[in-house]
């Protein structure tokens, strides 16, 4: 659900002329490869133009960079093949800090595109 929304929001923001970068990236790198990445941006109409799809770092960094940046955690038990992730998106500033976060799972699309005018403007 996260992925559809994002494309929700990136295809509203196009149409109110807003220039973002959209940036999502993995827990999961082993299984995520490029290709892996690619084919599901497809799958939602993605714009690669200005949204990337990261992967290829090691597991640790990834929870540690979630952690430090997002104040969340990623659960990575190799015996549970379910990997446990915040599901929020977040609004970055272009000094790089969290201005705000949503729930990712709801696709309440206006106030989200209003706060990314405010920041831009």
């Amino acid at each position: 659900m996260m992925t559809p929304n994002m494309a929700e929001i990136q295809e509203a923001s196009e149409e109110q002329g807003l220039e973002l970068s959209f940036v999502s990236f993995t827990v999961d790198p082993a299984t995520d490869t490029p290709d892996v990445l690619q084919t599901y941006g497809e799958q939602y109409n993605v714009d690669f133009s200005n949204w990337d799809f990261l992967t290829g770092y090691d597991p640790n960094e990834i929870e540690q960079f979630v952690e430090e940046s997002f104040h969340s955690t990623v659960l990575n038990d190799p015996a549970d093949p379910d990997i446990i992730h915040t599901t929020d998106f977040f609004l970055i500033n272009d000094e790089g800090q969290v201005v705000r976060s949503y729930d990712g799972l709801n696709s309440n699309i206006p106030p989200i595109i209003s706060d990314l005018e405010s920041v831009i403007h």
